[in-house]
């Protein structure tokens, strides 16, 4: 049986701060970007943006948290799953470790500072919901990771069943939506 996820929403406070402390003081052990099948996700990938078909699971030495997509009618936003430290990721399908990337490789080797999050209201009625998450490490370096995927000009464009990972702090502070409120670049908690 799948497990439904449901979008992180203004209501979820306990979940931001369970985040919060699985990455905060860490650094992280294992990136991971799960992937459609065969996909090839390089192909998808620039410089400064890369775009992730399912979920992206940071692991740290308190635990791994999963950021996955995540749709409940017209209600969209990001969903975390936590998991402690022995859990394999890998075990839910096929995953591709991008430790050893470039972008990633000041997260393996600083601790996570802060998280912050973006939010957003994808629809009449809807509540607040994380849209983004931004983490920055002690060396103030930071990443986003937010719905979307990557267009044509090879920036970010919103798309809510995808995920991009934004290295550029200008591309996270530009990408905004209809929906959001603020940028991807996001807030403290």
């Amino acid at each position: 049986m799948m497990h439904q996820l449901s979008p992180i929403t203004d209501r979820s406070a306990d979940v931001l701060l369970e985040a919060n402390a699985v990455l905060v003081g860490h650094s992280l052990c294992s990136i991971l970007y799960r992937l459609v099948g065969e996909s090839a996700p390089m192909d998808r990938w620039t410089p400064a943006i890369h775009e992730v078909d399912l979920d992206v699971s940071l692991g740290t030495q308190a635990g791994a948290l999963t950021i996955s997509w995540a749709r409940d009618s017209l209600l969209e936003g990001l969903a975390f799953t936590m998991t402690s430290p022995q859990d394999d990721a890998s075990a839910t399908g096929p995953w591709l470790s991008v430790n050893r990337t470039e972008r990633w490789r000041a997260f393996v080797q600083a601790p996570i500072a802060t998280v912050a999050f973006g939010w957003q209201v994808s629809g009449e009625r809807c509540p607040a919901s994380v849209w983004s998450m931004r983490l920055t490490n002690a060396d103030k370096q930071n990443v986003v990771l937010a719905l979307g995927e990557v267009d044509e000009r090879g920036g970010p464009t919103y798309h809510p069943d995808s995920i991009v990972v934004i290295f550029d702090e200008e591309a996270a502070h530009e990408y905004v939506t209809q929906a959001s409120i603020g940028s991807a670049w996001g807030g403290a908690l």
